[in-house]
């Protein structure tokens, strides 16, 4: 985290302001800045997400964010009300006709007759509700990883669950781990191991 929080930080206080902060992600863009009002305005939306974002992601309300608020800030799926203002922010941009819920065309910003098999199965199994419409709580789901993490959790317990008792015993595993270091998520939870240094 530090690599990231550091630059932002000029002072080394070992706190970031709403402005180092904003200063830090739009300075290449402002120092850019030309006369297309559209992008103008697209910017102008992009920061005032990114302010609620960091007021989200400022736990004591201090005005400030520590190393552990900015982790929140830099990776939304670790801070629940970070995500949902990035979720609710991405429903909104993508929502064309604005029911406040996102069809298959809107969630994949893709027409339906070009998404593929796997896009309309994973839209499927997100729209718990059955409405063919994904609302924020669902959108979460993916946006946070959470979706993504239990198909690669469930295609392993697949490959080696071999005697299909709804089980996976240590034996199992061993006799599945040619197949499982092929999977997906073999890869997740190597790169799991390695981030906690397990």
């Amino acid at each position: 985290i530090n690599l990231l929080f550091d630059p932002v930080d000029p002072s080394h206080d070992g706190k970031v302001s709403m402005e180092e902060y904003l200063q830090d992600l739009f300075s290449i863009e402002d120092a850019q800045e030309g006369d297309d009002q559209e992008i103008k305005k697209e910017r102008e939306e992009r920061r005032k997400i990114e302010k609620v974002k960091f007021e989200a992601a400022d736990i004591d309300g201090d005005k400030f964010v520590d190393k552990h608020e900015f982790l929140g800030l830099m990776f939304p799926e670790t801070n629940e009300k970070v995500l949902m203002v990035e979720v609710q922010s991405l429903v909104t941009l993508r929502d064309s006709d604005k029911d406040g819920k996102l069809t298959q065309s809107e969630f994949f910003m893709s027409p339906d007759n070009e998404l593929t098999d796997e896009e309309k199965r994973m839209f499927t199994k997100l729209d718990k509700n059955g409405d063919s419409k994904l609302d924020a709580s669902e959108v979460k789901s993916s946006e946070s990883g959470r979706f993504q993490n239990e198909e690669l959790m469930q295609e392993l317990f697949d490959v080696a669950d071999k005697n299909k008792d709804g089980h996976v015993s240590v034996e199992e595993l061993v006799q599945a781990s040619e197949q499982i270091v092929e999977l997906g998520a073999h890869i997740s939870l190597s790169a799991w191991v390695n981030a906690n240094e397990l």
